[in-house]
């Protein structure tokens, strides 16, 4: 019976065997700026005006990142010959269980009136579109690399859902394209994986 590097998947070199992310989601007003780290940050916040956005359920924060590709083909039996792209997109998806006023506020976009001493009233359907920069930082439970995902930019929906027996504010941002600092060409996020 072989044994060798295709039957043990022996891992590459220098590479996180496997990536288990435990990640947080900081908010910051449309365009703000982030530069690239000196350092992780090993679990402390990012400085202002990045807000933190709480709980995160399962600490999971789901990317997709899809190309609509056209292909070139020719001939009755359709021989594909070639491909191009004809549209790009990036989504973010996380879910948040620990929402309260000033959470409901960086999500929402709307302002909170005070009803008396006693809390916040909000009214849905007086917002506009939210959009914001998203800012997610995660570590690596294998090996504590860190994982930082910058947008510039994002358009944000929520909705409040159930999950299991609580309520949870699952939140949706579509990623508008920017250009890096340094970089000619845009892009939809920076990842950055520190050692």
């Amino acid at each position: 019976m072989a044994s060798n590097k295709y039957t043990q998947q022996t891992p590459l070199t220098g590479s996180s065997i496997k990536v288990v992310l435990a990640q947080r989601v900081y908010i910051a007003p449309a365009d703000t700026a982030y530069a690239a780290p000196t350092a992780k940050l090993d679990g402390d916040d990012p400085d202002a005006p990045w807000v933190d956005l709480g709980v995160v359920d399962g600490s999971k924060v789901n990317m997709a990142y899809t190309k609509e590709t056209n292909y070139v083909e020719t001939g009755i039996e359709k021989v594909r010959r070639g491909a191009y792209i004809t549209g790009k997109t990036c989504q973010l998806t996380f879910d948040l269980t620990q929402f309260d006023a000033d959470v409901f506020e960086q999500i929402s976009g709307l302002s909170p009136t005070a009803v008396g001493v006693i809390g916040n009233v909000f009214h849905l359907g007086q917002e506009d579109l939210v959009q914001s920069a998203l800012l997610i930082i995660g570590t690596n439970k294998v090996d504590g690399k860190e994982h930082q995902y910058y947008c510039k930019k994002g358009a944000i929906v929520w909705s409040i859902e159930d999950s299991n027996d609580a309520r949870i504010l699952k939140v949706t941002a579509d990623l508008f394209a920017f250009t890096p600092s340094g970089e000619t060409v845009d892009a939809f996020a920076s990842v950055y994986i520190l050692d």
